[in-house]
This record gives structure tokens, sequence and C-alpha cells, in this order.
């Protein structure tokens, strides 16, 4: 199971970091919005390029998500001794403990992702929030990781071959289990530590629910993302930005188009198979 695996460097900066320069990478590529930096050759990795070029395209024109103002830096690693050498030689106490790291200070957002054979998967879920975080302002903790853990899925896969599937189909189907999750639930999580395997299943699920149920609720979703854009939220206090959240959750918006949504769930997932 994947985390959140995001730090984000001191406001004050007094973290000194190394220029790009002083760490060399023997291959660069990019990408899109992504400048790609890695120890091996990026030829033998299959998939890579139309796997980050399919993610930007999918946020940014089927969901609506801004394009980022500004790179995003993705940094590949062989070995796990270079990944750990790197991140304690260029951030000094940033978390070690973890397959990747993303650090977003005042410049491009850098994502760190050792190579192992989940190493595609990191580099779709991990560049989700990337580009989320440089794109919209104050994503809430579970539509950040329901959206990274739908997107983590190659494309044209994704609506069917997400593990979690089975178990929310089972949820939706026996007699004593066919019930909705609660989405107000998850929109109370304030802090990734409070999300375990059901937190993530659940918010993949209602992610998965909006964008395949209808065009209604593909275009709710949308709208709602749209909402977090930095030009209508970059003069909020944080105070504020949760305040707007609880009085104009996601949640608020579903029972006003939907005021059966939870059934319309259920249904959604009883009858979700490939045509």
């Amino acid at each position: 199971m994947l985390l959140l695996l995001a730090w984000l460097l001191p406001a004050s900066g007094v973290v000194q970091a190394q220029t790009d320069s002083e760490l060399e990478f023997p291959w660069e590529k990019t990408i899109g919005i992504v400048r790609v930096f890695s120890d091996f050759d990026l030829a033998t990795l299959n998939g890579l390029q139309s796997d980050i070029e399919e993610l930007q395209d999918d946020l940014i024109n089927y969901l609506g998500v801004p394009r980022p103002q500004e790179e995003i830096h993705l940094f590949l690693f062989s070995n796990s001794e270079g990944y750990l050498r790197y991140i304690h030689k260029r951030w000094p106490g940033a978390p070690l403990d973890r397959p990747a790291l993303y650090v977003k200070d005042r410049g491009p957002g850098s994502l760190m992702i050792r190579k192992d054979n989940q190493i595609l998967l990191n580099v779709r879920h991990e560049m989700t929030h990337a580009i989320l975080n440089a794109s919209l302002m104050h994503v809430p903790i579970w539509l950040d990781e329901g959206l990274a853990k739908y997107f983590e899925v190659p494309r044209g896969k994704r609506g069917f071959e997400n593990p979690f599937l089975s178990t929310v189909r089972q949820n939706t189907t026996f007699l004593f289990f066919s019930r909705a999750p609660s989405l107000e639930r998850l929109e109370h999580l304030s802090q990734v530590q409070q999300m375990g395997e059901r937190e993530y299943r659940e918010s993949w699920a209602w992610v998965h629910f909006l964008i395949h149920y209808s065009q209604e609720t593909h275009y709710l979703l949308a709208e709602y993302l749209a909402s977090l854009r930095p030009e209508y939220q970059s003069k909020l206090t944080a105070e504020q930005v949760a305040d707007l959240q609880k009085s104009s959750p996601l949640t608020a918006r579903l029972k006003e188009q939907f005021p059966d949504y939870k059934k319309i769930y259920v249904a959604h997932f009883k009858n979700w198979e490939k045509k």
C-alpha cells in the first residue's frame, strides 16, 4: 500500500539545497511539464514516456486540472543506496524510510523514486500528487489519494484492474454489506496518517464512481477540482479554506444533484462490468 509520499520544506528555507549541477545525472529527458533525471539509462524503462504523457493529458484534458505553470522534476535511481544518499545530501532531515519522496518548496516540485518492480506504478501514483499540488490548492486528503490510486493504473485499465475493485464490488453485492461508505467521514480526514487501507479503498471507490457513473458525476468532480484553482483560493487563509471546505464539501454538491447518491453508488458497482 502506498502512502502519501510528500515532504514539504520549512517555509523559512533554513534547509540549504545543493544545485542539480552539483549532483549529476547522466540521463535526462523532458516529457511535457516533467523533466526527468536518472542515474540509469531511461531507454531501459519501457513505458515511462507514454505513462507520463498520458497522465498529464488525462488530468489536464479529462478532469480539467490546470496545466502547471512550472516544471516538475522527477529523479529516478537504480538502487536504494543512490536514492538515500541523494536525499540525505540534498535535503538533510527528510524522511528516508519511504520508497518515494515528493518535495515542494518555492521552486519546482521534486519527486524522487527508486527503481523496483513497481517503479512505473509509483511514478504514475506520485506524479498524480505532483501535478495536483502544482496546479491546485488545498486538495482534500481523501481526493488527493483517491485520484492517485485511480491514476496509478495504466490508461485503459483504470476502471477494471485496480486491486480495490473486487472488495468494493463485494461490499455492494452481498446483502448485509450493500451500502456506500461514508464520504462525509473521508472529508473530515486532515492528515495522511489517518489514511489506512480502508480509507484508500473508499477514496478510490468514490473517485471511480464520480468518473464513471455518468457525465453528470464526471462534470461534478471536474467542477469541484476547478474550485481548488489558485485564483479562487490564493487569498484565503488556511482557516478560511478549512471553513470553505466544511461549508461546501463535495458531499453537499452530490446531495444537491443526486439526493439518492448512496443508492446510485451501490447500483454503480453492482452493475459495473466491461461492455
